[in-house]
């Protein structure tokens, strides 16, 4: 069989490039590959990555002594969302941002994971894009996960692992409020079992914010699981933005060092046979500045006769920082497979500068106009807030609901109902709720 392919390769390989890669192909010495390479053949570095792909063809997935997996999941959601600011419509048509009350989206997520005996990578690409023949998009791509990772020591009842790359904050970090953001960085995961005392772990990292300012942010979990084997556990996490004193508004965005204590009970009651779990949290920031610094109007700002109405209608502490968060909520059960069945339902309390903007993983207040905590748009300006304009992503208090429910092995059904109002004073007075259906096919 090996002559029959030999002969057909050569057969066939007046075909198989064109007229200017045979004749570099007559030259002496040349291969295919450097073909494949010929802009770049000077460089020396391109000899060893020659090589090594002639090398790699050979190797075998089963060679490698490895095991490859790719999932992946279909999602179609519709929403419904009422949002007003001052009584007025945020959303719809003929409303303050012309922003759609009713969307619909479109998701194609898929994931590799390859784990060796002691190393592993994983890759996420999400491919989401809203739905419309006119204003519908069909090119949002986001590699949402891409890291490597490896087992650095291995024992008994210890392991240290490293893992560099990226993912989302929230697949290391647990909150409801906050870690919806990006890790572009490094992490470093301890975990030793305790027979008497529980499962004890720490994740620690160090993630890139901005290359060009050579910035970068910190942050670290630690947590005891299944506490003296009763299913209590505690975590607490702490997470450092902040590097510049600074006056200028798009760095007090950065002004937060957050940190966060978790406490719950997980058990499996007999008459509901599904897993429960109860958790409350409380997290503040340390680094907020005083209202009376970072909200008051600047130096020369005219108000108009609203704003200055909405001003008079604040009863603030100007010394206050307003940097206080708690949530608390039930869990129960788990949509595995069909029939499985689950609900989160918790409540949450989320001071103005308790948690950053583009952090924020809670309910919020929906945001259509997107308006910062501390800047704004104007134009192709970005300016500062004020106690009559600011919004953000927080500063809320309200309740979400969410439900699954596994119609089959592959297919879901999820409903998520939130509703919120302003907190404090801080801002416009806002009220939001939001209806979401969705239906997602794995495979």
């Amino acid at each position: 069989m090996k002559y029959l392919f030999l002969v057909f390769f050569f057969l066939s390989s007046p075909f198989l490039f064109s007229a200017e890669e045979k004749a570099l192909l007559a030259q002496e010495d040349t291969t295919a590959e450097e073909v494949l390479f010929e802009d770049t053949k000077r460089d020396p570095d391109m000899e060893a990555l020659r090589k090594w792909i002639r090398e790699k063809r050979l190797i075998t997935l089963k060679e490698t002594g490895g095991d490859l997996s790719i999932s992946g999941d279909i999602r179609s959601d519709f929403s419904a969302i009422n949002e007003k600011k001052e009584g007025i419509r945020q959303r719809g048509s003929n409303s303050a941002t012309g922003k759609p009350a009713r969307p619909y989206s479109v998701a194609f997520n898929l994931l590799f994971d390859y784990r060796a005996e002691r190393t592993w990578s994983s890759v996420f690409l999400n491919y989401k894009n809203s739905m419309g023949i006119q204003d519908g998009t069909g090119n949002n791509i986001r590699l949402l996960r891409a890291y490597l990772g490896g087992r650095m020591i291995a024992g008994d009842s210890f392991s240290f692992d490293a893992e560099l790359g990226r993912r989302s904050l929230g697949d290391v970090f647990d909150s409801r409020i906050q870690f919806s953001n990006t890790f572009d960085g490094a992490l470093f995961r301890f975990s030793k079992a305790f027979e008497e005392i529980g499962d004890y772990y720490t994740n620690l990292g160090v993630f890139l914010i901005n290359t060009a300012r050579d910035y970068y942010g910190y942050a670290i979990e630690m947590g005891f699981l299944n506490i003296a084997s009763t299913g209590l556990f505690v975590k607490g996490d702490y997470i450092d933005w902040k590097k510049y004193n600074s006056t200028d508004p798009l760095d007090f965005q950065f002004n937060f060092r957050v940190s966060q204590l978790q406490i719950g009970y997980q058990y499996l009651p007999k008459w509901l046979n599904k897993v429960c779990k109860i958790y409350a949290a409380g997290a503040y920031n340390d680094a907020a500045d005083t209202l009376s610094r970072v909200f008051t109007p600047r130096t020369g700002e005219t108000l108009t006769a609203d704003e200055l109405t909405q001003v008079e209608k604040i009863s603030l502490d100007p010394d206050a920082k307003y940097n206080w968060a708690w949530y608390a909520g039930i869990s129960i059960g788990k949509a595995r497979k069909q029939g499985d069945w689950a609900l989160d339902t918790n409540y949450q309390w989320v001071q103005a500068q308790a948690i950053p903007d583009f952090d924020a993983s809670g309910i919020g207040r929906g945001n259509a106009a997107s308006v910062g905590t501390y800047t704004l748009k104007k134009g192709s300006d970005v300016v500062a807030t004020n106690v009559y304009n600011t919004f953000g992503g927080g500063y809320n208090h309200g309740c979400a609901l969410r439900t699954l429910y596994a119609f089959s092995d592959n297919v879901t059904m999820s409903q998520l109902f939130q509703i919120s109002e302003r907190l404090d004073d801080v801002g416009p007075d806002s009220n939001y709720k939001k209806f979401k259906i969705e239906f997602i096919y794995t495979f």
